[in-house]
């Protein structure tokens, strides 16, 4: 009995961390396509690069962010662990189909650059935390970091 409601527990913990990822991955998405792209801001880090290469040629940022942050994860992996990397993948795969399906179904802000300034962090911001608090991330510089972090390095 007790086993059960341990196994309940978890559940229940990895379903609001899917929320979570969700929610924050739709934020991040909509501050990056509907307000970054269109206020033609510059992005740090492989969102930086991904909307470089969407600019460029046209390739979907979320189908980029994937296969950027695979050689990353990888050389990560060891000194990071396996159990944040799979909760960040998973994650990632969130952000992505939030990134190329979800964000082009809502309109673009087109208003001001310093308000789309503000409204990118704080959206953003909202989108990031979720995901850190719930123990994941979106992959890039996150596991660079954390494996420098875990070298000591720092």
């Amino acid at each position: 009995m007790e086993a059960e409601n341990h196994d309940d527990r978890n559940d229940e913990k990895t379903g609001r961390e899917i929320a979570a990822e969700i929610v924050g991955s739709a934020l991040i998405a909509l501050s990056t396509y509907n307000v970054a792209l269109y206020a033609e801001f510059p992005m740090a880090g492989l969102s930086g690069i991904c909307l470089i290469l969407y600019r460029l040629f046209g390739l979907p940022m979320g189908v980029m962010n994937l296969v950027l942050n695979i050689p990353v994860a990888l050389l990560c992996w060891r000194l990071i662990g396996t159990k944040f990397i799979l909760k960040s993948l998973r994650c990632m795969l969130i952000s992505s189909i939030m990134l190329d399906y979800g964000a082009p179904l809502f309109p673009v802000y087109e208003g001001s650059r310093m308000v789309a300034a503000i409204m990118t962090g704080v959206i953003g911001g909202i989108g990031y935390g979720l995901i850190y608090i719930n123990g994941s991330s979106t992959g890039g510089a996150d596991f660079i970091i954390m494996a420098v972090k875990a070298l000591n390095l720092m």
